[in-house]
């Protein structure tokens, strides 16, 4: 038998959790050979997203539509290419208590602006809304989601424990 190593180029991976925490430095070295770091830290301490980017890639920080609030946390970068379309990233972390109503008010604006620009987005994080299940909070995230295009690609649980298993942890593309 021949070993092989199969070794690939990750342009892109998001963080969500990341507690890294506004006006202060992290605590550790979050640094990765290759890659640049950008985060939107978080109001608490629980909380904050980040973007590692190969650098191999560039962006460009979409400011307008990133956001720290008590409720959730979310960062937004396009990633620019050369000889085909440019792609929009968003990593989100909704606080486990975090008003879902302000999450999605600001969500379905997001994804209103992203759409008036006709931009291929992918969107990740950990959502806080479980969508094993049915109830008005998971109707309504799909429901918004699936307005503007966006399939999920994570189909199965995410966080399972002894007495529970949840699908909270998302990544959805248009």
């Amino acid at each position: 038998m021949i070993n092989s190593l199969i070794c690939f180029l990750i342009p892109l991976i998001g963080l969500s959790e990341n507690k890294i925490i506004m006006n202060l430095d992290p605590i550790i070295n979050i640094e990765i050979p290759g890659y640049e770091f950008i985060s939107q830290p978080t109001l608490s301490n629980a909380g904050g997203v980040g973007f590692y980017v190969h650098k191999g890639f560039t962006y460009t920080f979409c400011k307008d539509i990133s956001i720290s609030v008590e409720d959730f946390e979310a960062l937004w970068i396009e990633i620019n290419f050369k000889n085909q379309p440019n792609l929009i990233c968003g990593v989100v972390y909704r606080h486990q208590n975090g008003d879902v109503d302000k999450f999605m008010e600001y969500l379905n604006n997001t994804l209103e602006k992203i759409r008036c620009d006709n931009k291929f987005t992918l969107l990740m994080g950990d959502f806080n809304i479980d969508l094993k299940e049915s109830n008005l909070y998971s109707d309504n995230f799909m429901n918004t989601l699936g307005s503007y295009f966006f399939q999920p690609h994570i189909l199965q649980p995410t966080r399972i424990t002894n007495h529970s298993a949840t699908l909270i942890d998302n990544i959805f593309c248009n």
